[in-house]
C-alpha cells in the first residue's frame, strides 16, 4: 500500500516523510506540502521578513506535541536498559523547589555520564499534591543496582539505584517491544504538563536524538490512518507505522 501511494518528491516542499527506527518505519503524510528537507531554502524566503519565534510565542499545544515527539523518538532510537522512578526525600532535598531539584539532578546526571557511561531520558512530574516533584525515565549504563527484594506484577525484579542519594529509586529491566516502551514513556507528557524544571524532559549521554528521515510525496487519501487536525497549523496529518520496514 505504501509503495503504491508513494510518489517522487518534486520541488522543495513535500507532503510526506519516512522516519527510520531500528524496528519500524514511521510514515507521516499531510494534506498540504508542509515538509522541507533541511538544507533547502527558497529564494522567496530569503527576502521575506519573518517575525522571530520565541519559546513564549509558540502555542502550548504545539510545544507539548513537539516534546512528546522528541521523547518518543529518543526512546525508540536508543537501547535503554531500565525504566527508572526517582523520588525525593524531604530530609535531603527541597522537593518542592524546582531550582534546587534541577541543580541536583543535573549534577547527578552529569556525574553518572562521566563515571558510569550513563545514557538517560528523564521526565519530571508533580505528585498528586501538585507541589512535590519526582522523576520517571529510561536509563542505561554501568551504574550499580541493588535488588530490592520486590517484583513487579509480571515477575520482574525491582532494583534500587545505589548512586541516587536524594530519595528512593526503582529500576525495572526493559523487555519487549521498543515502540511500546516509547509510547508508554511519552504518555507522561500530557496537555497539563508544565516545564517543571525549565524543560519538559532531560536527555543525555551517548544517545541518538533524531531518526534518519527521507522526504517524499504521498497520496494522502490513499494512506490508511485516522486524520489528526492541527488547528494552529490548519493542516491534517496521518501517521502510519510499519514494523520492520526498511529503507
Amino acid at each position: 500500500m505504501l509503495e503504491f501511494a508513494r510518489r517522487p518528491a518534486c520541488g522543495i516542499y513535500t507532503n510526506g516523510k519516512a522516519e527510520y527506527f531500528p524496528s519500524f518505519t514511521r510514515f507521516t503524510v499531510a494534506d498540504a506540502p508542509v515538509f522541507r528537507e533541511p538544507g533547502w531554502e527558497s529564494v522567496e524566503s530569503r527576502h521575506r521578513l519573518h517575525k522571530p519565534q520565541t519559546p513564549g510565542s509558540i502555542p502550548q499545544s504545539r510545544s507539548i506535541r513537539r516534546a512528546k515527539r522528541k521523547i518518543f523518538d529518543i526512546a525508540a532510537l536508543n537501547p535503554f536498559e531500565y525504566f527508572v522512578t526517582l523520588t525525593l526525600d524531604a530530609r535531603k532535598i527541597d522537593r518542592q523547589s524546582p531550582e534546587e531539584v534541577a541543580q541536583k539532578l543535573k549534577t547527578f546526571l552529569s556525574n553518572q555520564v562521566r563515571r558510569n557511561n550513563m545514557s538517560y531520558l528523564i521526565i519530571p512530574e508533580y505528585h498528586r499534591d501538585r507541589k512535590s516533584i519526582h522523576l520517571h525515565g529510561l536509563v542505561s549504563g554501568r551504574f550499580r543496582l541493588v535488588n530490592s527484594g520486590h517484583r513487579t506484577k509480571d515477575g520482574k525484579p525491582v532494583y534500587n539505584m545505589e548512586n541516587w542519594r536524594y530519595g528512593f529509586s526503582t529500576c525495572i529491566e526493559l523487555t519487549g517491544d521498543q515502540e511500546a516502551v516509547a509510547r508508554y514513556i511519552a504518555k507522561y507528557i500530557t496537555k497539563d504538563t508544565k516545564k517543571i524544571l525549565g524543560n519538559f524532559y532531560y536527555a543525555g549521554g551517548n544517545i541518538q536524538r533524531k531518526p534518519e528521515t527521507e522526504y517524499m510525496n504521498l497520496a494522502y487519501d490513499q494512506m490508511e490512518g485516522v486524520p489528526y487536525y492541527v488547528a494552529d497549523l490548519g493542516v491534517s496529518f496521518k501517521y502510519v507505522t510499519v514494523k520492520g520496514a526498511a529503507k
